[in-house]
């Protein structure tokens, strides 16, 4: 009864044999299989980058660690879930360590020393695992007859990393130095969605990362930096929202700069969740979302008082007109006036609890940005036009602009807060091909942006250099100039954009 299959770097054939127990190498195209070593029901196996065995049996919760030739070096090499599926990461961002299921349902990266990282979650019933050719993650899932693709988030012209890893970020706020301070929600580590957690504050460049505030704060979704102290009573304060404790009353509460935790509204004796805070900056006040309440509230100060009613209220913007968008536990995102009037209940179809921000020029222009029905990255105008800006958004949290022009989204359920920057924040590649015609030049333009291709004949003088050609627009695509051919003994090229 095979049950695992997998090819080592030798390019072996192994595969287990469930039912008798043994794992059975065979080497060369129809070469017959040999017993390599028993294992009481082994179930899948994989080779790791140093050209070792991972297996695991039906019957324990944990991965052996066997050599090439199939002796047995590590008998509890990590733990995971009993006959866990394996699969050896590509390389890239997902390196290429072995990824198994836990036994608490979740993703696990096996290093080479047996340590294990989690990396998501929502495992259990995962019955395979196997990376694509395009460096995705594919799972199957038996019980549900569903196949999953799991990648990261992509935008055209831009790149995306891994910002900070943390523990259960929601809502997002930067100071304007960069520092980024990210709120929690503890039911994203199997607590309640009220507990009492500290907020991360993250340097800028995404390191150190450190909890902010000297005690803990019940159910601290909303984060707001306050640089100036209009809202908090103080510069540098920032602002935490949430419930109390076992109740749906809420309150504001303020972390000074020296960490000290104080109260400036609440906790209420009424309904209140204020789980999203957003800096109108044009009017100059504060919006909140309050999902406990229906409402969303304005504040100009310390007290925030009702701007209207939206049941189940949970993200909002502000769009370049100066009007509200909001979006509720629903798939439709509604427009308001900036007194707070309805004008349109269906303004656009989005993904139910999306996040919602505003661009703020430039690569991203000044578009309100949310995730869609297909979990896709949608932009959408002043006159409601949507259109598609990426792909792989789903199970954000919370959006934010950051001072540097990118946009940054945390995920709770896998700890992650992403950073998806415009490729034009870095130097593209300019590559020199020899061709009979001339030096070819060629590069990736980005949309947006102009290429000015220059030459000199002196590095040694700076003003040497000399536009070469007309400017080029980028296209998100390939772009290319040829050179005509000189008598001087030595030419160097550049590239020159304008951002």
């Amino acid at each position: 009864n095979p049950s695992g299959f997998a090819f080592d770097l030798d390019n072996r054939f192994l595969f287990t044999c469930n039912d008798n127990g043994r794992i059975y190498v065979s080497t060369g195209a129809g070469g017959t299989p040999t017993l390599l070593f028993s294992l009481p029901h082994a179930k899948c196996l994989e080779v790791d980058s140093l050209n070792r065995i991972v297996v695991n049996s039906a019957d324990e919760a944990k991965l052996r660690l066997y050599t090439g030739s199939g002796v047995l070096s590590n008998a509890a090499f990590a733990t995971a879930q009993a006959g866990t599926p394996l699969a050896r990461g590509p390389g890239g961002r997902w390196g290429t360590d072995i990824y198994a299921v836990g036994t608490g349902g979740e993703l696990l990266r096996v290093m080479l020393d047996g340590t294990t990282t989690n990396v998501g979650s929502g495992f259990a019933t995962v019955s395979d695992l196997r990376f694509g050719p395009d460096g995705a993650l594919y799972a199957s899932d038996f019980a549900s007859d569903r196949i999953y693709r799991f990648t990261q988030p992509a935008v055209p012209g831009a790149d995306a990393t891994i910002y900070a890893r943390v523990t259960d970020p929601v809502r997002l706020s930067f100071a304007p130095d960069g520092t980024l301070f990210a709120g929690r929600d503890n039911a994203g580590s199997g607590g309640g969605n009220s507990d009492a957690v500290k907020i991360h504050r993250i340097g800028p460049g995404g390191s150190p990362v450190s909890e902010y505030g000297n005690t803990s704060i019940t159910d601290p979704d909303a984060v707001f930096y306050d640089a100036t102290g209009q809202f908090s009573g103080t510069p540098d304060a920032v602002l935490v929202a949430g419930e109390q404790l076992t109740t749906s009353n809420g309150k504001i509460v303020r972390i000074l700069p020296d960490g000290t935790v104080t109260t400036i509204y609440g906790p209420t004796s009424f309904g209140f969740n204020p789980n999203l805070i957003v800096h109108d900056v044009a009017v100059g006040r504060l919006l909140i979302s309050d999902n406990e309440g229906g409402k969303v509230w304005t504040m100009t100060n310390t007290t925030p008082v009702v701007l209207f009613s939206l049941p189940l209220a949970l993200a909002l913007t502000v769009d370049a007109a100066g009007r509200i968008v909001a979006g509720t536990d629903d798939t439709g995102l509604r427009l308001y006036s900036t007194d707070g009037v309805l004008l349109n209940s269906q303004w656009a179809m989005a993904q139910s609890g999306t996040p919602i921000t505003h661009g703020p020029g430039g690569f991203w222009g000044t578009d309100v940005y949310f995730v869609g029905t297909n979990w896709n990255l949608m932009r959408m105008d002043t006159n409601g036009v949507v259109s598609q800006a990426g792909t792989s958004f789903g199970g954000m949290d919370g959006f934010a602009f950051g001072p540097d022009g990118a946009l940054y989204a945390s995920q709770l359920n896998n700890d992650l807060i992403w950073r998806i920057a415009p490729a034009s924040m870095v130097a593209p590649t300019l590559t020199l091909t020899l061709t009979e015609a001339g030096p070819l030049a060629s590069w990736l333009g980005i949309t947006n942006l102009t290429y000015q291709p220059q030459t000199s004949t002196n590095l040694a003088n700076a003003k040497a250099w000399a536009d070469y050609g007309p400017a080029i627009p980028g296209t998100n695509g390939p772009a290319s100039l040829t050179f005509s051919i000189t008598a001087e003994p030595a030419r160097f090229f550049r590239l020159k954009s304008d951002n």
